[in-house]
Order: C-alpha cells, then sequence, then structure tokens
C-alpha cells in the first residue's frame, strides 16, 4: 500500500474528495481573479480570500442542501483544500517580487 492510498484509508476517500475541490474551485476562482486584475503583488492574495468564499458556499450548499444529512466535516474539507492556492498563489508572488 502507497503512502498516499494509507492517507486515504486514514481520512476517508470522502473528505478526500471534498477537499481535492475544495482546491480546484479555489484555484479556478482565484486565477481568474489574478488574471483579470493583472496583479501579480500580495494583491493576489485577495483572490484566494474569494476563491475560499465560493468553494465554502458551494460545499455548504452541497452538505446542508442537496445532501439528505448535513456532514460539518465535509465542509472543513472542502475550505481546507484552499490552503494548496494559497501557497502556491504565494509563493508565485514572492518569486515575482524576486525576480
Amino acid at each position: 500500500m502507497t503512502a498516499l492510498d494509507s492517507f486515504i484509508a486514514k481520512v476517508g476517500q470522502d473528505k478526500f474528495d471534498h477537499h481535492l475541490v475544495g482546491a480546484l474551485i479555489c484555484f479556478c476562482v482565484s486565477t481568474v481573479y489574478i488574471l483579470q486584475e493583472g496583479s501579480f503583488s500580495w494583491d493576489a492574495l485577495f483572490g484566494i480570500i474569494i476563491g475560499t468564499v465560493v468553494a465554502l458556499f458551494f460545499a455548504i450548499v452541497k452538505d446542508l442542501i442537496i445532501d439528505e444529512k448535513a456532514d460539518w466535516r465535509d465542509i472543513v474539507a472542502t475550505v481546507t483544500g484552499c490552503v494548496w492556492p494559497l501557497v502556491t498563489v504565494a509563493l508565485g508572488v514572492w518569486f515575482n517580487q524576486l525576480s
């Protein structure tokens, strides 16, 4: 069993999926914001906030309205997926500032 399989077995496939979808939503929304604004400075991190809010909105709609039983851990897993875009954008802005 690989390390990834072991990790997924510990947290559960559903939570892992929520984490990935949260990251994907946040990446997409943040990328649109950053490219539209042309802001490759620390203001680009505002795009992550927007992406996180959008991911949170979709997580709440899915888990509280669409699903039969709400699971707050799914919402938390979705929002924690937004850490990856935050780190990626912060590194990108930092590298841009260094160049």
